[in-house]
């Protein structure tokens, strides 16, 4: 009997941890805020998303704005914000303190999952001559870009690689992609570099169109940075009449590194499980997948995503290898 007692008070005595850390575990938050540009895709990506995720969960869903993805590193360094969708670049810069964040020292992160893959290329239209480009020597091409950097490596790189890089008339383009792509309509620029958006088809309406791809040892290069990914635009839209494989930038959602588990396994969850509404707010989700979510990973990736990846059989080895890596480089 005396036996039984002091079985009893010991359970007791446990339950009496566990079930506080289970509570604490489980609880979420009644606000949960998102961060983005306050125009543009990643805005309208973002603010559908909040929308979702607050029909779903019952959690209301804010989204502050900043100026640019480097005002949004006080937010996560604070622990304000639990998700921002941006080119990879960004958080991977942020995470490492390189390049305009080095000031802003490292930010603690991590990732959440990569979504879509926006691909580089150049463009001219007929009547320019320029089929490769090799053709672009003597030719004016906007090697300069206010609103991206990683527009100018991909120039950079690609006009390197066919050793054109001195033999062009480099120009600043305007930040505007309608106004880049009309100055390339007036023939005042001869190639411009960009995704492939619905200005470059007005342009391919009123004049034509003509796509180049790089050449494959500028993608190497470029790929070398996990922040860029390899990849194939199709025949289709654009001009494009064959297969031109070329280096793009990857979409990725992240949040700082201490976001409890449960808050990033349900902001995946939602998210991936509710893509079908989500195509209907803009056409990168129709690229987006639990599949994907695990490619082309440039920071850890969140323990509360991996526990949804793993559910979904998609966090495999390979993706294990990746993360024990990346963890080992340390920030």
């Amino acid at each position: 009997m005396r036996r039984m007692i002091i079985f009893l008070l010991t359970v007791v005595l446990v339950m009496a941890f566990i079930v506080p850390v289970v509570a604490q575990e489980e609880k979420l938050p009644k606000m949960i805020s998102f961060v983005s540009k306050p125009l543009g895709v990643y805005y309208v990506m973002t603010a559908g998303f909040a929308r979702v995720f607050e029909k779903q969960t019952g959690i209301k869903a804010a989204v502050e704005t900043a100026p640019s993805p480097f005002a949004y590193m006080p937010f996560f360094k604070r622990k304000e914000a639990a998700l921002a969708l941006v080119a990879s670049e960004h958080p991977y810069q942020a995470y490492h303190g390189l390049a305009k964040y080095e000031k802003q020292g490292k930010t603690p992160l991590a990732y959440l999952g990569t979504g879509n893959k926006l691909p580089f290329m150049f463009w001219t239209i007929p009547g320019t001559g320029i089929k490769t480009v090799k053709d672009m020597a003597g030719k004016t091409v906007a090697t300069r870009n206010p609103g991206s950097a990683m527009m100018e490596d991909f120039v950079r790189e690609s006009l390197k690689a066919d050793g054109v890089w001195d033999q062009v008339k480099g120009v600043t383009r305007p930040a505007s992609n309608s106004e880049t792509c009309q100055m390339l309509k007036e023939k005042k620029l001869d190639v411009i570099a960009m995704p492939p958006n619905p200005q470059l088809l007005e342009v391919e309406k009123a004049v034509g169109l003509v796509p180049i791809g790089p050449r494959e040892e500028a993608i190497k290069k470029l790929t070398e940075t996990p922040f860029w990914a390899q990849t194939t635009v199709k025949p289709g839209k654009f001009s494009v009449q064959k297969d031109i494989n070329t280096a793009a930038t990857v979409i990725c959602i992240y949040t700082y590194k201490d976001l409890p588990d449960n808050i990033a396994y349900l902001l995946v969850k939602t998210l991936y499980e509710n893509l079908d509404e989500l195509k209907s707010v803009h056409r990168y989700f129709k690229e987006w997948s639990p599949k994907r979510a695990v490619e082309n990973i440039a920071i850890p990736m969140h323990p509360g995503a991996i526990k949804y990846y793993k559910e979904k059989g998609v966090w495999t080895s390979e993706q294990e290898a990746v993360q024990k890596k990346l963890l080992s480089k340390g920030q």
